[in-house]
């Protein structure tokens, strides 16, 4: 069995290897920009010339043209297309991959063993600035406002009630029952999304992916989310009836589980 560990710096290393490839081509854009520039005055001065002006001079032309695009070509391999529909997907993938990890790290900070407490600790506090700097939260009301406005309103807020919750303006009991909200009417949505006809009554997780992830696309990862969306239904539910109470920090980790978990669902989920 591979080491995980291995695994994830081999997929950091090719992301970071492609980033670097990138900003070569960004770096090369204004001098390609010139190059286009030339050639297409070039072009509109030759395409109407008199053939007494072209006629005498053709072997002169072809000749500096054709060294032109021999270099041109060895300067500029083609680029392959990007797919953006599998690069959304790959992100949802990515990100899925990341929430998992972040469970186990959050996990283990409640561990009795100084290391793996201090561990865990050390690489939530991490994820959750994470979060912040990648403005996961502003992507997923984005997302949602754009899949239903009344889902995005719903999704602002209850992020607006977290965060009177954790200045201990409101109670957790309303914190709770605004994250379930959100959760549920986006479930909700989903299955109207993957609805074929107005009589089907019920679709589960395996159905609404087959419908709405494109073939090519880790389908699984979207299975993988009833755990999470059943997860965190129960947990929030619990919060939502006054059951438990909850540490700041955990409720700021729930609320970042179901950034998360929203954010994995539309990434993998073509809505258009």
């Amino acid at each position: 069995m591979s080491d995980p560990r291995k695994l994830a710096s081999k997929k950091k290393t090719y992301i970071s290897n492609w980033l670097s490839q990138a900003k070569t081509i960004a770096d090369a854009v204004p001098k390609v920009q010139q190059l286009l520039e030339l050639a297409s005055w070039e072009t509109s001065a030759l395409s109407d010339a008199p053939d007494e002006i072209i006629t005498p001079l053709s072997g002169n032309l072809n000749s500096s043209l054709c060294q032109d695009l021999e270099i041109v070509q060895r300067a500029l391999p083609q680029i392959s297309e990007i797919d953006l529909k599998l690069l959304n997907s790959s992100a949802g993938s990515t990100a899925a991959t990341a929430a998992y990890v972040y469970t186990i790290t959050d996990q283990a900070r409640g561990s009795v063993v100084v290391p793996i407490s201090e561990w865990g600790s050390r690489h939530s506090n991490e994820y959750l600035k994470l979060q912040d700097r990648l403005e996961r939260e502003g992507e997923v009301l984005n997302l949602l406002s754009n899949l239903k406005p009344s889902l995005g309103d719903e999704f602002k807020q209850a992020s607006n009630y977290v965060k009177k919750c954790l200045a201990n303006n409101i109670s957790q009991v309303s914190a709770g029952i605004a994250m379930r909200n959100v959760l549920e009417h986006f479930k909700g949505e989903l299955f109207e999304l993957a609805r074929k006809h107005p009589r089907e009554q019920k679709l589960n997780w395996p159905e609404i992916a087959d419908r709405l992830v494109d073939r090519g696309t880790p389908r699984d990862r979207f299975k993988e989310q009833e755990e999470r969306w059943n997860y965190l239904q129960q947990s929030l539910s619990r919060l939502a009836k006054g059951h438990i109470t909850i540490e700041k920090l955990e409720l700021k980790s729930i609320f970042a589980e179901l950034i998360d978990h929203i954010y994995i669902i539309l990434s993998l989920v073509q809505t258009t």
